[in-house]
């Protein structure tokens, strides 16, 4: 009898097991027998229970109240996430940071080059990768600007010297067309070269200015003479 017993009890559990699904319920009070496949930031995927070999959906985690899960665990949602500001660890906090175009990422921190890697985890500003966001568009904006700047330069120089040399001896018809048009794509070249260097300057300023004057600061100390309630005496900042 005793044997008897276990069995069914065996059974019983086995077919618990077998049957067991997660349960999703959503915030307009409806409930979804399922077989959670994956859960993300944004949506959880599931397949119907009773329909397992059916399509995957997909519902809002903004949509759910909580999941029962088949194994007896729960989740609450939306399940809250705690942002938090990531200060990059700064060996030597009065090592300035620099533009370097030997460098892997542009960047030279003292004298150390610094790798993309390396710089990612250093400009982390007020919760943006500012090295991503900022830094490798204005790099691109300096190459692009010098690509044109460069040779509208030289172009316009070339053609004005042809021009020159085109009224002062040769006085070609097709020579001088070709000068001026020379010196008008020359132009329109420069003028574009000269626009991109300006602006990913600026902007290459602002990263190195970011970290050098206010990320920078983070880890310094210094010390200052200022009044006290006994005289003059010595402050330390942090």
């Amino acid at each position: 009898m005793k044997r008897l017993s276990l069995s069914i009890l065996f059974i019983i559990s086995c077919f618990s097991v077998l049957t067991a699904q997660d349960v999703i319920y959503s915030k307009d009070g409806s409930k979804i027998e399922a077989k959670i496949i994956r859960i993300d930031n944004s949506v959880v995927e599931f397949k119907i229970w009773s329909d397992q070999e059916g399509p995957s959906l997909m519902i809002k985690t903004t949509d759910i109240v909580m999941i029962d899960y088949a194994n007896g665990n729960r989740d609450m949602f939306p399940k809250v996430i705690e942002y938090k500001e990531e200060i990059p660890v700064i060996e030597n906090p009065y090592e300035a940071l620099d533009f370097e175009s030997s460098s892997p990422s542009g960047l030279i921190l003292g004298k150390k080059l610094l790798t993309e890697a390396d710089a990612q985890k250093l400009l982390i500003y007020k919760g943006e990768n500012i090295y991503e966001e900022t830094w490798i568009g204005a790099l691109k904006q300096r190459t692009i600007g010098n690509s044109l700047f460069f040779p509208g330069l030289v172009l316009i120089v070339g053609s004005a010297f042809v021009s020159v040399y085109n009224v002062n001896f040769s006085m070609d018809q097709t020579i001088a067309i070709v000068s001026n048009i020379g010196e008008i794509v020359g132009t329109g070249l420069f003028t574009a070269g000269l626009i991109f260097k300006i602006i990913g300057k600026s902007r290459m300023n602002w990263v190195l200015d970011t970290y050098n004057e206010d990320m920078r600061i983070k880890g310094k100390t210094s010390l200052s003479i200022c009044p006290t309630s006994t005289g003059i005496g010595l402050k330390l900042n942090f």
